[in-house]
């Protein structure tokens, strides 16, 4: 992914469901052109999804995330609220 844009909006310390701590970052890359697919380290988990704002909307309030906070900080930022 080729981003020309990529502000962090919040970096928190989170605990995981194994009690282990770490940190979690919130991006919003915009002006964006997929160029390949994700090079992830070990200890990384990249999954890119493409679709329509509607449709995303819909994906946050249907309960099959586990972690809706970004997606609505995210679209905060954007002022798309």
């Amino acid at each position: 992914m080729e981003i020309k844009k990529w502000p962090v909006i919040k970096r928190e310390t989170v605990f995981s469901k194994y009690g282990k701590e770490m940190d979690r970052y919130c991006f919003v890359a915009t002006d964006c052109e997929k160029v390949g697919e994700p090079q992830n380290t070990a200890t990384e988990v990249t999954e890119v999804v493409l679709m329509p704002l509607d449709e995303f909307r819909v994906h946050l309030r249907s309960g099959r995330l586990t972690d809706v906070t970004t997606g609505y900080l995210g679209l905060d930022y954007l002022g798309l609220l």
